[in-house]
């Protein structure tokens, strides 16, 4: 439907999936310039079977979490539940992700939460019991390997082109240093990772060396491509995703304070995909 938007409105549109990974807060994105191809593959059924593996596991995570509700918030003497009528009033499309959880509690409790548990945002709430397997999290059952190194090959294999975005969570959820985080590039671009996301709003002031994230990240990527010069060199691209919440001040392409780079978000990118994709699929 996006594409078929895109050519009515003259808008460029790159088709895409987005992997949850088994590193929190950790995606491996898959990006498909040529448009036919990927219309070709999706009308095929190619990406059916690993999809609708995750897509029927995840649903049964999202039941489990959402009845894991009220025993979870009574520890804290409180009557919180999530009913049929709550998912049609706070969302559109169904509960699909453990943000939607979590979008539909602060919705309807925010004041309680606020008052009662002292809970300044849906972001805050989201890290405290969403995704905690203490409180509301359980883990996701599926037969499938969703290792960011697997789902780098799979996007590969499809004839995609596997990037990492915003590798700052890795030392936001895991606390790696940068060492490690050149390591986990250095692995994924064995796996056949195309490029990486320099700039996001998430990006701030690295603890470790003092500078800038993205100027770090850049110095990576710089790193990485003089290092492995048998290989096609990372692409480039910055993060877009705001998830802005009232209040926040987060904006897209933007930042919280302006602090992102418009020059790392060059519509050229979109060329070099293209150009990249025909060069490893269609030469």
């Amino acid at each position: 439907e996006t594409v078929k938007a895109g050519e009515i409105l003259g808008i460029e549109v790159v088709p895409g999936i987005e992997f949850y990974t088994t590193r929190p807060g950790v995606e491996i994105l898959g990006y498909f310039p040529d448009k036919a191809d990927f219309l070709d593959k999706l009308h095929r059924g190619v990406f059916a079977p690993l999809i609708e593996s995750i897509r029927a596991s995840k649903q049964e995570k999202l039941r489990a979490m959402a009845k894991r509700v009220p025993e979870a918030f009574a520890r804290y003497q409180l009557d919180i539940e999530i009913v049929r009528d709550d998912i049609d009033r706070y969302l559109r499309n169904g509960i699909s992700s453990t943000g939607d959880i979590s979008v539909i509690l602060w919705l309807k409790y925010s004041e309680i939460f606020k008052e009662k548990l002292h809970i300044p945002d849906i972001k805050a709430f989201h890290a405290r019991f969403t995704s905690n397997y203490a409180e509301i999290n359980v883990p996701l059952n599926t037969g499938e390997d969703l290792s960011m190194e697997n789902l780098c090959r799979q996007v590969y294999d499809w004839g995609g082109l596997p990037f990492l975005p915003h590798p700052v969570e890795l030392r936001n959820k895991e606390h790696l240093g940068n060492a490690a985080l050149f390591e986990v590039i250095e692995k994924l671009g064995a796996c056949h990772l195309q490029g990486i996301e320099l700039d996001n709003f998430r990006n701030t002031i690295c603890p470790e060396c003092g500078r800038h994230q993205t100027d770090l990240l850049i110095e990576l990527r710089q790193r990485y491509n003089q290092l492995h010069p048998d290989r096609l060199p990372l692409l480039a691209s910055s993060g877009v995703d705001s998830h802005n919440q009232p209040g926040e001040g987060i904006e897209m392409g933007w930042g919280r304070h302006g602090e992102m780079r418009p020059e790392l978000a060059r519509l050229d990118l979109i060329r070099q995909m293209k150009e990249r994709q025909k060069e490893l699929f269609f030469s």
